[in-house]
C-alpha cells in the first residue's frame, strides 16, 4: 500500500490497522429553483404580506422545498411543507413537518371525515398531489397549483370548523 494513500492509522484491540479516507468527498449542486418557481414565491409573500394578518408566517426555499408556518384556528403552529420541483406542471406534493423540519405525525392537524387532513399521511384537497393521486376524476390544472392558492387552500382548511386540534391530542 502506497505511503500518500494510507491517511490515518486505528488502534483496535492492540493491533494497528489501515483505514483509508475517501480522496474527496463529493459536493451537493448548489440549490437552484426555477425562475417560474422564484415568481411564484413572490407572489406568496406578497399574498402573505397583504392578507396573512400574522397568521400566516414568511415561506422559507430549502432543498427539501417551501416551508411555510401557519396558525390555526385553537392558535398552533403547524409548517406546511410544499415540494414543487415541477412547480405549475405537476400538482405540488404538501405535507407537515415539526419546527425542526422532522416529518412527525404530531406535526399534523386532527382527522375530520369532512375535512382534509388525513395524518400522517396526506392533504386530500385539491391542489395537492396526493389529492390528485387518490382521485384521478378530477384533472389537475396549472393555474390552481401556485404557491398561494396551495397555501391559501390548507390555511382554510386550519380554520374551518371541522379543523379538530392537533393529530394525536384531539377529544
Amino acid at each position: 500500500m502506497a505511503e500518500n494513500e494510507l491517511h490515518q492509522l486505528r488502534w483496535r484491540f492492540l493491533d494497528w490497522r489501515p483505514v483509508l479516507r475517501p480522496q474527496s468527498v463529493p459536493q451537493l449542486r448548489p440549490y437552484e429553483p426555477s425562475e417560474e418557481l422564484l415568481a411564484g414565491l413572490a407572489d406568496l409573500e406578497e399574498f402573505i404580506r397583504e392578507v396573512g394578518g400574522g397568521r400566516i408566517g414568511p415561506p422559507t426555499l430549502g432543498r427539501a422545498g417551501i416551508t411555510v408556518p401557519m396558525q390555526a384556528r385553537d392558535g398552533a403552529i403547524y409548517f406546511l411543507r410544499i415540494h414543487a420541483a415541477h412547480y405549475l406542471e405537476a400538482p405540488p406534493r404538501c405535507t407537515f413537518v415539526d419546527g425542526q423540519g422532522r416529518f412527525v405525525p404530531a406535526a399534523w392537524p386532527a382527522y375530520h371525515p369532512s375535512g382534509p387532513f388525513r395524518p400522517p399521511n396526506f392533504i386530500c384537497t385539491p391542489p395537492t398531489a396526493e389529492f390528485h393521486h387518490h382521485h384521478p376524476e378530477h384533472r389537475y390544472q396549472r393555474e390552481t397549483g401556485t404557491l398561494v392558492n396551495t397555501v391559501a387552500t390548507i390555511y382554510t382548511a386550519l380554520q374551518a370548523s371541522s379543523y379538530r386540534g392537533r393529530y394525536g391530542e384531539e377529544d
